[in-house]
């Protein structure tokens, strides 16, 4: 398992299958969606990639409104491996993050 951190990681993956969580738990719809990344990256010869956030984002956007994590950012990236996906992106969020166009995101 390979994990970066922010946004700037040309060796991430030549070609990738890629969804975008928090994962906080990943409990049985996340990995309804992780396996089917992880289906559809073997398909096509990718490498499947998780995107998770830290802090989550209501931790920033709404913190009196911020659910308690259920598991440690160490944690989540150990659940996200057991699914099959080979990697992961943490994206620190904040409000300049939350600001972004999705054109600016991607």
């Amino acid at each position: 398992m390979r994990v970066f951190r922010g946004f700037h990681h040309p060796d991430i993956a030549p070609a990738c299958a890629l969804t975008i969580g928090n994962f906080d738990g990943v409990h049985r719809g996340h990995r309804a969606v992780l396996e089917r990344v992880v289906v559809e990256a073997a398909a096509r010869g990718a490498t499947p990639v998780a995107v998770t956030f830290d802090p989550h984002p209501l931790a920033v956007l709404a913190p009196d409104r911020a659910p308690s994590a259920v598991t440690s950012l160490a944690e989540r990236v150990g659940l996200l491996e057991d699914t099959g996906i080979a990697g992961v992106l943490v994206l620190t969020f904040t409000r300049e993050l939350a600001a972004q166009t999705p054109e600016e995101f991607v």
